[in-house]
């Protein structure tokens, strides 16, 4: 876990633990909230969900324009969370049918 961008290269490309998914809250990246998609995009291919209080429709179309593969609403529920698997499932569906 972490608060700042900067920390993703590190993070991301830790040999010990394999990461499927980043869970982004924008609360911690109010600065510029799309330079995390942006930096997340030039390191790998990996599948982003971003997190917000107030999550607009622009907001939410800008997300998945730059890399998101999902906007969910704070207060999350426990079905959101239940259902994420299915997007690296469905990425791994999508990379396999490019082969």
């Amino acid at each position: 876990a972490t608060t700042s961008a900067d920390d993703l290269p590190l993070i991301i490309n830790n040999k010990d633990e394999k990461i499927d998914l980043v869970v982004a809250e924008f609360r911690f990246i109010e600065k510029n909230k799309y330079e995390l998609l942006e930096k997340i995009r030039s390191i790998c291919d990996i599948s982003v969900v971003v997190v917000g209080a107030c999550v607009k429709d622009t907001t939410i179309s800008e997300c998945l324009c730059r890399g998101a593969i999902f906007c969910l609403e704070k207060p999350l529920m426990e079905r959101d969370l239940k259902n994420l698997w299915q997007y690296k499932v469905r990425r791994q569906q999508d990379f396999r049918s490019q082969i």
